[in-house]
């Protein structure tokens, strides 16, 4: 549902959705190719619509973002709310912190927005991205009452790593092959002196 459709409690006629689904489709090409970034004037252009158009649904980049994000950021919350379940709460924290980066990795933007949107309300973001906060955190807690990772580290640091690999994806995708090995040396980082491996 567009802005203007949230706002209204009407439904979008056709031609607005459709218009909406182009923006969308366009956003979505541009932001996981690996040009340069793309204003949002050259988004309505590649839709077919005005500017005007554009931010009637999307009233910021953020906006635009957020939606592109909105089902896989469910996702991951709901695959952090499964995971405390594991019996294994290292493992679990270390399973989804890659799962994380590949959803950070997902479209151009989004590692910047996780690392700031928790903390900016103005934000489109903002919810998305406390809600991987607060999933992030509980499996952290989780862990490390567990004594499986170290009582020295915090969500933010942690979120942190995740989105400078995912960054060096976004920026450098040459290196896209060094990932695993680089959520293998967070995982090594994260691990309690007391613990042999999780």
């Amino acid at each position: 549902m567009s802005d203007l459709a949230e706002a209204t409690g009407r439904p979008m006629r056709s031609h607005a959705r459709r218009n909406r689904e182009r923006i969308l489709a366009v956003a979505r090409e541009a932001m996981t190719s690996q040009d340069d970034e793309i204003s949002l004037n050259e988004v309505a252009r590649r839709a077919g619509v005005g500017i005007g158009t554009l931010f009637r649904h999307f009233a910021s980049r953020e906006a635009l973002l957020e939606a592109l994000v909105h089902d896989r950021t469910t996702a991951i919350c709901a695959e952090a709310d499964r995971l405390l379940e594991s019996e294994a709460p290292g493992t679990a924290l270390i399973t989804w912190l890659s799962d994380l980066m590949a959803y950070v990795a997902t479209y151009r933007g989004v590692a910047a927005a996780l690392l700031n949107g928790p903390r900016d309300a103005r934000s489109a973001l903002h919810r998305s991205c406390k809600n991987v906060d607060n999933a992030a955190a509980a499996l952290l807690t989780r862990a490390q009452h567990a004594g499986e990772v170290r009582a020295d580290i915090g969500v933010d640091e942690v979120i942190a790593l995740v989105s400078a690999i995912a960054w060096v994806r976004e920026q450098a995708p040459e290196r896209a092959g060094q990932l695993e090995a680089l959520m293998s040396i967070i995982a090594t980082g994260l691990r309690s002196p007391s613990v042999i491996a999780f």
